[in-house]
C-alpha cells in the first residue's frame, strides 16, 4: 500500500515540477484564483445554486492544473487528494510516524484535473479540460435513499476566458459522472478570477 501511494504522489510531484517554466519564458505569470458561482443538476437530484473557490497553476506550454472546492444545498466538492491526504495523516497517526508530513503535501497538491488553454486574441481564450480526480458529496433529493452520498467524480468541460488586466472572466459549463455512473449531471456558471 505505501509503494502505491508513494508512486501516486511521485507521479503527482513530476507533473508539477517537471512541466514548469521560470517567469523568464514569460512576460507575465498566468497562475489564477478565482471564485466561482454556478448551477447543477444531477440525476435525483434538484436543480440547485453552487459557489466556490480555486486554483489554476501553470504548468507551462499552455497546460494548467485544476483545483477547486465549492457547495450548495446538499452538495461538497473537492479535488480527491485532500481526503486522501486526510486518510494518510490518519494513519501516520495511528502508527505514531509523524515523520512524512511532506507525504501529506504532496497528496494534498494532487490536482483534480488539467486544462489546455488556446488563445483566441490576446485577451480572449478557451480552455477545454477534464478533471477525473473530483471527490463530491451529492444528497439525495427526489429519489430512493439506497445509493451513497459520496462519489468520485469526473468531469469534462469547458471555458471561454476574457482576460482585463490581472482579472479574468470566464463561463464554464461541464458534464460530470461519478466513477460508478450512479450520478450523472452538468455544471455550468462564471468564473471571476486575479492572475498571481
Amino acid at each position: 500500500m505505501r509503494k502505491i501511494v508513494l508512486s501516486i504522489i511521485s507521479i503527482a510531484f513530476f507533473s508539477i515540477f517537471s512541466y514548469g517554466q521560470s517567469t523568464a519564458d514569460k512576460e507575465k505569470s498566468e497562475h489564477y484564483i478565482f471564485g466561482a458561482i454556478g448551477v447543477h443538476q444531477y440525476n435525483c437530484y434538484d436543480l440547485n445554486i453552487l459557489g466556490g473557490v480555486g486554483l489554476e497553476l501553470d504548468i507551462g506550454k499552455n497546460w494548467k492544473l485544476n483545483y477547486r472546492i465549492d457547495g450548495g444545498n446538499n452538495y461538497f466538492h473537492m479535488p480527491m487528494g485532500l481526503p486522501i491526504g486526510g486518510v494518510i495523516l490518519l494513519v501516520m497517526l495511528s502508527n505514531s510516524n509523524s515523520s512524512n508530513a511532506g507525504v501529506l503535501l504532496l497528496t494534498a497538491l494532487i490536482p483534480e484535473g488539467v486544462a489546455y488553454q488556446i488563445n483566441l486574441t490576446p485577451s480572449i481564450s478557451m480552455s477545454p479540460y477534464v478533471n477525473p480526480l473530483g471527490f463530491d458529496y451529492i444528497g439525495r433529493i427526489n429519489c430512493h435513499k439506497d445509493e451513497l452520498d459520496i462519489h468520485c467524480m469526473s468531469s469534462l468541460g469547458g471555458s471561454l476566458n476574457f482576460d482585463i488586466e490581472r482579472f479574468r472572466l470566464a463561463t464554464f459549463s461541464e458534464y460530470r459522472s461519478s466513477w460508478t455512473g450512479l450520478r450523472r449531471g452538468w455544471q455550468s456558471g462564471i468564473k471571476i478570477g486575479y492572475r498571481l
